[in-house]
């Protein structure tokens, strides 16, 4: 290997180290996020309905039933709502 390959290789391991140690010094844990907050929890209640034809106990004809979900965030909440073939009556909202 001649001087001028070690030379240009000593000099780019140089740069390399030099930019790493220089990145670790400005922020030792890695980029800064900015924190969103604690998360609301409490009682999220929603309601939906699906279409489901069906003869009550006092014989009238129903075409809907309706189901509530809750949950101790919003994001559960929602969760048990299904995708598709229901419409959200009531979104998730935090209860007192």
């Amino acid at each position: 290997m001649s001087f001028k390959k070690l030379s240009l290789f000593a000099a780019s391991v140089a740069t390399v180290v030099g930019l790493a140690t220089s990145a670790s010094a400005i922020n030792p844990n890695g980029p800064v996020v900015k924190d969103p907050g604690p998360a609301p929890f409490g009682n999220w209640v929603g309601e939906y309905k699906y279409i489901s034809p069906f003869w009550g106990p006092d014989g009238r004809y129903y075409t809907y039933k309706y189901v509530q979900v809750s949950g101790t965030t919003q994001a559960y909440c929602q969760q048990q709502i299904p995708s598709s073939g229901v419409t959200i009556t009531k979104y998730c909202t935090l209860t007192p």
